[in-house]
């Protein structure tokens, strides 16, 4: 409570005392919680981490700091109270001090958002310095509220510098990036060149199924497509046949090499394909992982190769033959150093007998029959040396005519009869259809039988041989049988081979081994084929064909 009191005077005296009482109970809670709140503020302004002027609006002059300001500034509160604002060292240079005051006292409110101060030691910061005007004490004030943004300045003009290069980055990045578009649509504009006029057959494959996705023309062309729609809705396995010349199913083999040239970046191997509903070929391929808009694919570099093939074929055929001549040639020199000398022998060995002394009629007759025989012998080794000779060169010439065939066989067994009755051995024939006449050349099919039917009669164990004509479709087999003891399926092989002399042949006659290459080459000369046919201990079976054309005509092969 609250009293007061006064006396009353009445005529110059003291009539009474007037008492007034009041209750203050509510101001007191004011005053008491005015303080409260004035402490807190206090505590506040001591402790805030700004630096706090607070200056009259009046008369702009300081008329508090708090201890942060001479931490932040380094100048003490004495150096500030009792001073307008701009008179301060750090802010005089400030011009638009005095207008932004008036502002100040007008708006009520000012903020600098990076104010450049001094410090009293000379260093230079950076401020964000806020004012506002509000009511103490029935008056006003302003408090300004200094804070040192020095670090978040460098922070942010570190970050604007970051962003300056991320700008500049970006920029560069999308200029080189619109530069490689550019070339990356200039090199596929050349890629899609090079492959629609590439001669070579150019295809791509794409994952998972690997089929074709694009097929140049010259791809089209290869596989005889209709175009190259048809082309891609194959897949490489399609345009294959089941198996590759080394055994392996093509579709395994393909899946293959794909993986291999997706792991290696490459692969080149020789394939072979299939036209669209065609015949097979030889084919190189280059397998390529390229890159096209990101995503992965396989360029195939396809390349005919059949004429390399059929040239390398070629070749080894050559090399074969060369390798053939080279023993032909080693053979035929043994050949020559025995089988030449062997007839020369008896024929030295007579005439030294003839020459060294007298000899009777009887012995001289003897003597001249066997130089007679050696030099037959000796001819005949040499005509047939020349007609192999002939045989290889690929110079022996055939004459053919009209021949009667009957006709001819007779004859021959005419000239062989002698040779068949020293050997007690005749000779049987069978004719079943064969045409009044056939184009050959005569002497030399005469030859060939002379050949087969000399070597019946030396092999054969009983006194007959059979010989036989028929016609079959468009041919004519001869056939000359023996009852001999046959030939060994080894020696079978090597019948028709140049010098080779079978064991029972070389047994009986010594012979050269070249009547059958001989009789080989005419054959085939007519466009006929010859075999054997033989069981051991029951015989052999020579027999050849010739074709049967139209007659009555002179025809010269070589």
């Amino acid at each position: 409570m609250h009293t007061s009191q006064s006396s009353i005077y009445e005529n110059g005296k003291v009539n009474g005392i007037l008492g007034i009482v009041r209750d203050v109970t509510e101001r007191k809670k004011a005053e008491e919680k005015l303080k409260e709140s004035e402490e807190k503020y206090r505590k506040l302004f001591e402790s805030a981490q700004d630096g706090i002027l607070i200056i009259n609006t009046e008369t702009g002059r300081i008329t508090d700091a708090n201890p942060f300001i001479e931490k932040l500034l380094g100048y003490n509160k004495n150096e500030f109270v009792g001073k307008q604002i701009f008179e301060i060292s750090p802010f005089k240079d400030i011009v638009p001090n005095k207008n932004k005051f008036k502002e100040l006292q007008r708006k009520k409110y000012v903020r600098y958002s990076h104010l450049p101060l001094e410090t009293k030691k000379g260093k230079k910061i950076s401020v964000e310095f806020i004012s506002n005007v509000y009511p103490i004490d029935h008056s006003l004030v302003i408090q300004a509220n200094i804070r040192d943004i020095t670090e978040q300045k460098k922070a942010e003009e570190k970050l604007k510098q970051y962003q300056n290069t991320l700008e500049n980055t970006i920029k560069k990045r999308t200029q080189e990036l619109s530069n490689k578009l550019i070339e990356l649509k200039v090199s596929q504009k050349k890629y899609q060149t090079l492959f629609i006029s590439s001669q070579d057959a150019l295809m791509t494959l794409a994952p998972p199924t690997w089929k074709f996705t694009a097929g140049n023309p010259a791809t089209v062309k290869m596989f005889n497509c209709k175009d190259e729609k048809q082309f891609i809705s194959l897949g490489p396995w399609q345009v294959s046949p089941k198996k590759q010349p080394d055994g392996q199913l093509s579709s395994v083999k393909a899946k293959k090499m794909i993986e291999k040239a997706m792991k290696e970046g490459s692969n080149f191997f020789e394939w072979t394909h299939k036209r669209y509903k065609g015949e097979d070929f030889p084919v190189t391929v280059l397998l390529n992982r390229i890159l096209i808009n990101g995503d992965t694919f396989l360029q195939a570099t396809v390349r005919d190769i059949t004429e390399q093939k059929l040239n390398e074929s070629q070749i080894q055929e050559q090399i074969e033959e060369l390798k053939e001549l080279d023993q032909l040639k080693t053979q035929f020199l043994s050949f020559v150093s025995h089988e030449l000398r062997t007839p020369l022998t008896p024929i030295r060995s007579q005439l030294q007998r003839l020459l060294g002394k007298k000899c009777k009629p009887q012995e001289q007759q003897g003597s001249l029959q066997m130089i007679l025989r050696n030099t037959v012998r000796l001819d005949k080794l040499i005509n047939d040396v020349l007609e192999i000779s002939r045989l290889e060169s690929k110079r022996m010439q055939i004459f053919k005519r009209s021949v009667n065939l009957k006709n001819l066989i007779k004859n021959t067994i005419t000239t062989m009869q002698p040779l068949a009755e020293d050997k007690n051995v005749k000779i049987s024939t069978l004719f079943k259809r064969v045409p009044p006449t056939i184009s050959l050349d005569e002497d030399r099919i005469k030859q060939v039988l002379i050949n087969l039917i000399d070597n019946a009669i030396k092999h054969s164990k009983t006194k007959e041989i059979a010989i036989s004509a028929k016609r079959t479709n468009h041919h004519v087999t001869i056939c000359v049988e023996d009852q001999g003891k046959g030939i060994s399926e080894k020696e079978r092989k090597h019948l028709f081979e140049l010098f080779y002399v079978g064991k029972e042949s070389k047994y009986l006659t010594k012979g050269a081994g070249l009547g059958l290459p001989i009789s080989k080459g005419i054959v085939n000369l007519h466009g006929g084929k010859i075999w054997i046919k033989t069981k051991i201990k029951k015989g052999t079976t020579f027999c050849f064909t010739l074709p049967i054309k139209n007659s009555g005509q002179t025809n010269k092969q070589k």
